[in-house]
């Protein structure tokens, strides 16, 4: 899956990256933060990942959402930290 409108891209996340979008999260159950981390870090399908780790289809999309709206508050918040 490649999403380029929310700078999220399947398989280009970096693991310390995925851990600080996590932590501004409440998604705590580790079946599902697994498949997060296959299909986001590792770039497995998400279809891969919800069948291999057995996560509803479902809860998987909207999760990801979450992880976009983190990362697109996180983007939008970088201009006030940026040194000039």
């Amino acid at each position: 899956m490649v999403d380029t409108d929310s700078g999220v891209v399947a398989g280009m996340v970096e693991i310390r990256h995925f851990q600080l979008q996590l932590k501004g999260t409440s998604i705590r159950a580790p079946a599902l933060i697994a498949a997060l981390r296959a299909h986001l870090v590792d770039g497995v399908a998400a279809c891969v990942a919800w069948t291999r780790l057995r996560v509803n289809m479902s809860q998987l999309s909207r999760r990801l959402d979450v992880i976009r709206a983190v990362h697109q508050r996180a983007v939008a918040l970088s201009v006030f930290y940026q040194s000039s």
